[in-house]
């Protein structure tokens, strides 16, 4: 069986346990289109560039899928807000994506990148960028380079970035019109060239669907009480 199969076929688990491979994802490439681009962002890169432990703004480490939902929560509602989709969709594709905030990429300095959807840093990004070995699949072949990923001053800005290269690039119109519905906005994210990996929606859905994320709620404020 071929290194991409095996890729491609990896249970969940290993999934969000595993620093090297976590599917390919497009950044915002307004002039292109589909999965024969080149992919300017993906998850997958060296272990020595995994970051062991996710960390808030004032650096408090997540431990545990119940502190990362606790702690993101709040910033995911701003972002599922503006693209009118669940936050706790956000939270599930953020949380395969990191693997519950234990592969959150560094800066060559070892500070955090705060890129929670592992998005790469295309000809177009400006801001500050993490350089690291990352896994592509070339025609179902995996092949090792070194790509540059967006680095962020906070968690925040990751969850705007997010939104802002799903609002903005036409690819994922259609994924934007089934907003309300969490699995058929996941596959067409997919099928517009967000990820590679053909189970990755199925691979945030179930996470999505997880007693850790469905049985989440959220404590209100008083003035939301």
């Amino acid at each position: 069986q071929s290194q991409a199969g095996d890729a491609e076929k990896m249970a969940l688990d290993d999934y969000l346990n595993n620093p090297v491979y976590k599917g390919h994802v497009y950044a915002q490439n307004s002039k292109g289109s589909g999965p024969d681009k080149p992919p300017e962002s993906f998850a997958g890169f060296g272990s020595e560039w995994i970051e062991p432990l996710l960390t808030d703004s004032s650096d408090k480490p997540i431990y545990s899928s119940e502190q990362f939902i606790k702690q993101l929560h709040g910033q995911a509602e701003q972002a599922a807000d503006e693209l009118g989709v669940d936050p706790k969709l956000i939270i599930a594709q953020a949380a395969l994506e990191t693997g519950w905030g234990k592969s959150v990429i560094k800066n060559k300095d070892g500070s955090s990148s705060f890129n929670l959807f592992n998005i790469k840093a295309g000809a177009s990004w400006g801001g500050k960028r993490a350089h690291v070995s990352t896994l592509e699949f070339d025609q179902g072949i995996a092949k090792k380079q070194m790509a540059g990923f967006r680095s962020y001053n906070s968690y925040r800005e990751s969850f705007n970035d997010y939104v802002q290269l799903v609002k903005n690039n036409p690819r994922y119109s259609e994924a934007l019109k089934h907003s309300k519905n969490p699995e058929r906005y996941m596959e067409e994210l997919q099928k517009a060239g967000y990820a590679t990996d053909p189970h990755y929606a199925d691979k945030v859905m179930r996470i999505y669907n997880s007693d850790d994320v469905a049985g989440f709620e959220p404590v209100l404020s008083m003035a939301e009480r």
